[in-house]
């Protein structure tokens, strides 16, 4: 009877335990369909239905976990930042090269592209407070790797520091913006290449940049066109802008920006 009670119990709590589980499960799957699909049609576009259809769950399911897509979005965001302090906290944790903790950073953006560019371009739709909380924590771990990465350059300035970690988070995040053929493997393999040759660089070194610098006179229509796609996003961001936009601003037709 003894044995049959403690069986009872071991049971109980491991349903109980699934089912507490299970919640979190969810809120962290709506997090990640929510996170694509505001990456590859601009957050504008995606509705809390797009969403809950692309989670295979109701509105009404979706709304019991957020408040409204804003609030989606913030947790979307939120969850990269955690990803990001946790695979620091990983990385640093134990020792290893510089070469082994720039891999496990790069792993870890490579495995979640979205996350890694999430921020980049939603942030105009988070409120002051939720981007003031992403810029903190993010400030606080690109100084954790800064004081890592940098302990023996001492020639280096607080600012060559904290640039060249910047640069680092965008290379290892560059899969998000670009289709490669490359396997995984192979990918991680040349981002953790170029992030090594990224850290050997002095920012205090490079030269200086020339106003005012003619176009040169071999540019390409292809030039003109990410110039001008370029500008557009900037003013405007990227959700708002049109192909038919784009092409009107170099003189050409929507469709012939495909050619």
């Amino acid at each position: 009877h003894l044995w049959a009670i403690v069986g009872y119990g071991l049971f109980t709590m491991t349903v109980q335990s699934a089912r507490a589980s299970r919640p979190a499960d969810r809120r962290r799957q709506l997090i990640e369909r929510a996170a694509e699909l505001f990456v590859q049609r601009g957050y504008p576009h995606v509705s809390m239905a797009d969403i809950a259809r692309a989670a295979g769950v109701t509105a009404p399911s979706l709304y019991r976990h957020f408040t409204d897509k804003r609030d989606l979005l913030g947790a979307a965001v939120l969850t990269g930042v955690d990803d990001l302090e946790a695979c620091t906290e990983r990385a640093l944790a134990t020792p290893g090269s510089t070469e082994e903790r720039v891999r496990a950073l790069v792993e870890l953006i490579a495995k979640r592209p979205d996350s890694a560019s999430l921020w980049r371009w939603t942030g105009a739709y988070l409120t002051d407070e939720q981007n003031r909380d992403v810029a903190l924590r993010t400030r606080a771990v690109l100084r954790r790797w800064s004081d890592a990465l940098f302990r023996d350059a001492a020639e280096l300035a607080d600012w060559e520091r904290s640039q060249l970690v910047w640069a680092l988070l965008s290379v290892a995040g560059s899969s998000a913006v670009h289709t490669s053929r490359l396997s995984p493997t192979r990918e991680i393999d040349e981002l953790t290449n170029r992030a090594l040759r990224l850290l050997n660089l002095r920012p205090a070194q490079a030269p200086p940049r020339l106003p005012g610098v003619p176009a040169s006179p071999s540019t390409t229509r292809r030039d003109e066109i990410l110039d001008a796609a370029s500008r557009l996003f900037a003013e405007r961001e990227y959700a708002d802008v049109g192909v038919d936009e784009i092409g009107a601003a170099v003189g050409i037709s929507g469709p012939s920006v495909y050619n």
